[in-house]
């Protein structure tokens, strides 16, 4: 029984964390309606993968939201930008959105 527990908490935390398309690391934020998320990125151009969890769901924001905002990088410095997301339940955005705040530095890391 405690292998099978632990089995399942381990492909749990899988989902947790995936893979874009262009196999980059990214995280699945936890979304609350009407409450800002912080996410730490690796570049603050990094695209979002696009999967939140929501009311303990994973979800595709593409087929979630109706309507979304993307603001434009905010730099204080080379070293830390940030850039706010809101995804609505709908097209008139009257709803309370779902808030990512993204936060890294302005570019990639060159290995």
């Amino acid at each position: 029984m405690k292998f099978i527990a632990a089995l399942w908490f381990s492909a749990l935390a899988s989902l947790a964390n995936a893979n874009n398309d262009a196999g980059d690391y990214c995280v699945i934020p936890k979304l609350v309606q009407g409450e800002a998320t912080t996410v730490e990125v690796p570049y603050i151009e990094k695209p979002f993968c696009g999967t939140a969890m929501i009311d303990k769901h994973y979800v595709r924001m593409s087929e979630f939201a109706k309507a979304t905002e993307e603001g434009e990088p905010q730099c204080s410095s080379d070293s830390f930008c940030t850039k706010v997301l809101r995804f609505y339940q709908d097209e008139a955005k009257a709803s309370k959105p779902y808030i990512l705040i993204f936060f890294g530095p302005r570019h990639r890391k060159s290995a």
